[in-house]
């Protein structure tokens, strides 16, 4: 298989990796901040996030994890590209 095979083989996998961690990272991280802000920053909230803070609260998660995406892909990348060095 040609390096460059091998390198975008690889890139492809990092990004997958990340898709799958962030997306099992969301659960916890809206869990964690519907938790917070239930304890007191809307009034509508008392019994459960109200559907505007529900979006916030999602809409703010996905906003950080893509800005957090390039450099996780080639962490991951870099991760990757060590491990098969290793191997071989």
């Amino acid at each position: 298989m040609a390096t460059e095979d091998v390198s975008q083989e690889l890139w492809h996998l990092a990004v997958e990796n990340v898709e799958q961690q962030q997306e099992g990272d969301f659960d916890a991280l809206f869990t964690q901040a519907a938790k917070e802000h239930v304890a007191g920053e809307c009034r509508n909230c008392e019994d459960g996030l109200c559907a505007g803070c529900e979006e916030w609260i999602a809409t703010g998660i996905e906003n950080w994890q893509e800005s957090q995406f390039d450099d996780q892909v080639e962490a991951e990348y870099d991760r990757l590209v060590e491990q098969r060095e290793e191997t071989e």
